[in-house]
Protein backbone atom coordinates (compact mmCIF):
# COMPACT_ATOMS: atom_id res chain seq x y z
CA UNK A 1 0.00 0.00 0.00
CA UNK A 2 0.98 3.62 -0.82
CA UNK A 3 3.62 2.60 -4.12
CA UNK A 4 3.06 3.08 -7.32
CA UNK A 5 3.66 0.37 -9.69
CA UNK A 6 6.42 1.54 -11.11
CA UNK A 7 8.14 1.77 -7.56
CA UNK A 8 7.74 -1.66 -6.92
CA UNK A 9 8.61 -2.52 -10.23
CA UNK A 10 12.28 -0.93 -9.73
CA UNK A 11 12.14 -2.38 -6.04
CA UNK A 12 11.84 -6.12 -6.88
CA UNK A 13 14.67 -5.43 -10.09
CA UNK A 14 17.12 -3.55 -7.53
CA UNK A 15 16.44 -5.74 -4.88
CA UNK A 16 17.70 -8.49 -7.76
CA UNK A 17 14.19 -10.33 -7.12
CA UNK A 18 13.01 -12.02 -10.05
CA UNK A 19 10.47 -14.63 -8.79
CA UNK A 20 7.82 -11.77 -7.36
CA UNK A 21 5.41 -10.22 -10.18
CA UNK A 22 2.82 -7.50 -9.57
CA UNK A 23 0.02 -9.10 -10.03
CA UNK A 24 -2.75 -6.46 -9.52
CA UNK A 25 -1.85 -3.10 -11.00
CA UNK A 26 -5.09 -1.80 -8.68
CA UNK A 27 -4.33 2.08 -7.87
CA UNK A 28 -1.94 4.06 -8.04
CA UNK A 29 -1.36 3.33 -4.32
CA UNK A 30 -2.44 -0.16 -4.10
CA UNK A 31 -0.94 -2.95 -6.16
CA UNK A 32 -0.57 -6.66 -5.73
CA UNK A 33 2.68 -8.96 -5.75
CA UNK A 34 2.52 -12.51 -6.44
CA UNK A 35 5.50 -14.73 -6.28
CA UNK A 36 7.77 -17.55 -4.67
CA UNK A 37 7.50 -18.25 -0.37
CA UNK A 38 10.86 -16.98 -0.54
CA UNK A 39 10.57 -14.50 -2.77
CA UNK A 40 8.13 -12.75 -0.61
CA UNK A 41 10.49 -12.92 2.26
CA UNK A 42 12.75 -10.79 0.12
CA UNK A 43 10.38 -9.24 -1.25
CA UNK A 44 8.38 -7.60 1.99
CA UNK A 45 11.59 -5.73 3.20
CA UNK A 46 12.53 -4.40 -0.33
CA UNK A 47 9.33 -2.86 -0.57
CA UNK A 48 9.19 -1.15 2.50
CA UNK A 49 12.36 0.12 1.72
CA UNK A 50 11.14 1.74 -1.57
CA UNK A 51 8.38 3.70 0.54
CA UNK A 52 5.69 1.02 0.62
CA UNK A 53 3.32 2.20 3.44
CA UNK A 54 2.21 -1.49 4.55
CA UNK A 55 2.62 -4.62 2.94
CA UNK A 56 0.36 -7.28 4.51
CA UNK A 57 0.56 -10.80 3.00
CA UNK A 58 -2.75 -11.90 1.74
CA UNK A 59 -4.12 -15.46 2.29
CA UNK A 60 -4.92 -16.78 -0.97
CA UNK A 61 -4.16 -20.56 -2.19
CA UNK A 62 -1.34 -19.65 -4.93
CA UNK A 63 0.87 -17.40 -7.02
CA UNK A 64 -2.38 -16.00 -9.44
CA UNK A 65 -1.77 -13.54 -11.84
CA UNK A 66 2.27 -15.08 -12.51
CA UNK A 67 4.30 -17.06 -13.87
CA UNK A 68 4.13 -19.55 -11.57
CA UNK A 69 0.62 -20.37 -12.64
CA UNK A 70 1.99 -21.33 -15.83
CA UNK A 71 0.65 -25.15 -15.54
CA UNK A 72 -2.37 -24.02 -14.79
CA UNK A 73 -2.32 -21.96 -18.00
CA UNK A 74 -1.42 -24.27 -20.25
CA UNK A 75 -3.86 -26.78 -19.33
CA UNK A 76 -7.02 -24.45 -19.51
CA UNK A 77 -5.59 -23.43 -22.83
CA UNK A 78 -5.43 -27.25 -24.08
CA UNK A 79 -8.84 -27.58 -22.28
CA UNK A 80 -10.52 -24.29 -24.48
CA UNK A 81 -8.52 -25.41 -27.72
CA UNK A 82 -11.86 -26.60 -28.84
CA UNK A 83 -13.79 -24.21 -28.23
CA UNK A 84 -15.30 -20.99 -30.53
CA UNK A 85 -15.81 -17.99 -28.54
CA UNK A 86 -18.09 -15.53 -30.37
CA UNK A 87 -17.70 -11.69 -30.70
CA UNK A 88 -18.62 -9.98 -27.87
CA UNK A 89 -22.28 -8.25 -28.13
CA UNK A 90 -21.66 -5.70 -25.80
CA UNK A 91 -18.37 -3.75 -25.17
CA UNK A 92 -15.66 -5.81 -23.47
CA UNK A 93 -12.30 -5.04 -21.33
CA UNK A 94 -9.71 -7.16 -20.50
CA UNK A 95 -8.22 -7.21 -17.28
CA UNK A 96 -4.85 -8.48 -19.17
CA UNK A 97 -4.36 -5.65 -21.98
CA UNK A 98 -6.73 -3.06 -20.00
CA UNK A 99 -8.31 -2.62 -23.42
CA UNK A 100 -11.27 -2.80 -25.27
CA UNK A 101 -11.85 -6.73 -26.77
CA UNK A 102 -13.40 -6.81 -30.33
CA UNK A 103 -13.28 -10.75 -31.51
CA UNK A 104 -13.83 -13.99 -30.06
CA UNK A 105 -10.41 -14.96 -31.18
CA UNK A 106 -8.76 -12.54 -29.06
CA UNK A 107 -11.36 -13.71 -25.99
CA UNK A 108 -10.43 -17.29 -26.04
CA UNK A 109 -6.57 -16.24 -26.02
CA UNK A 110 -7.01 -13.57 -22.90
CA UNK A 111 -8.85 -16.05 -21.37
CA UNK A 112 -5.86 -18.34 -21.06
CA UNK A 113 -3.28 -15.34 -20.69
CA UNK A 114 -5.56 -14.00 -17.43
CA UNK A 115 -4.11 -16.92 -15.35
CA UNK A 116 -0.31 -15.58 -16.09
CA UNK A 117 -0.30 -11.94 -16.40
CA UNK A 118 -1.04 -9.34 -14.20
CA UNK A 119 -4.74 -7.85 -13.60
CA UNK A 120 -4.42 -4.17 -15.52
CA UNK A 121 -7.06 -2.33 -13.47
CA UNK A 122 -5.53 0.83 -14.11
CA UNK A 123 -5.12 0.77 -17.38
CA UNK A 124 -8.82 -0.72 -17.69
CA UNK A 125 -11.06 1.54 -15.74
CA UNK A 126 -9.24 4.50 -17.41
CA UNK A 127 -10.17 2.78 -21.65
CA UNK A 128 -13.65 2.52 -19.85
CA UNK A 129 -13.62 5.82 -19.40
CA UNK A 130 -12.50 7.27 -21.77
CA UNK A 131 -15.36 5.10 -23.71
CA UNK A 132 -17.69 7.17 -22.40
CA UNK A 133 -19.84 5.23 -19.88
CA UNK A 134 -21.53 7.31 -17.39
CA UNK A 135 -22.29 4.68 -14.47
CA UNK A 136 -20.82 1.24 -13.92
CA UNK A 137 -21.55 -1.68 -12.21
CA UNK A 138 -19.72 -4.24 -10.51
CA UNK A 139 -21.44 -7.67 -10.81
CA UNK A 140 -20.48 -10.31 -8.02
CA UNK A 141 -19.68 -10.59 -4.49
CA UNK A 142 -17.87 -7.61 -2.93
CA UNK A 143 -17.61 -4.11 -3.76
CA UNK A 144 -14.17 -4.15 -4.36
CA UNK A 145 -13.39 -2.97 -7.66
CA UNK A 146 -16.59 -0.32 -7.18
CA UNK A 147 -14.11 1.11 -3.89
CA UNK A 148 -11.22 1.13 -6.33
CA UNK A 149 -13.37 2.96 -9.30
CA UNK A 150 -13.35 5.47 -6.87
CA UNK A 151 -9.55 6.50 -7.58
CA UNK A 152 -10.42 6.60 -11.17
CA UNK A 153 -13.46 8.52 -11.37
CA UNK A 154 -15.80 10.71 -8.91
CA UNK A 155 -17.58 11.69 -11.64
CA UNK A 156 -18.64 8.03 -13.04
CA UNK A 157 -20.56 6.18 -10.07
CA UNK A 158 -20.03 2.37 -10.11
CA UNK A 159 -22.29 0.56 -7.83
CA UNK A 160 -21.71 -2.95 -6.42
CA UNK A 161 -24.81 -5.30 -7.16
CA UNK A 162 -23.65 -8.53 -6.77
CA UNK A 163 -27.17 -9.37 -4.39
CA UNK A 164 -30.72 -8.84 -5.50
CA UNK A 165 -31.46 -6.40 -2.73
CA UNK A 166 -28.33 -4.22 -4.26
CA UNK A 167 -29.60 -5.16 -8.14
CA UNK A 168 -33.09 -4.28 -7.07
CA UNK A 169 -31.99 -0.69 -5.91
CA UNK A 170 -30.07 -0.07 -8.95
Amino acid sequence: LGLEPAKIEAALKNAGIDDVWVANYNSAAQSVVSGTESGMDKAEPALKEAGAKRVIRLKVSGAFHSPIMRYAYDGFREFISGETFADPAIDFFSNVTGGKVSSGTELKKLAADQIISPVRWIDEQAAILAAGFTQCMEAGPGNVLAGLWKSASSEVPCKACGTMDQLAAL
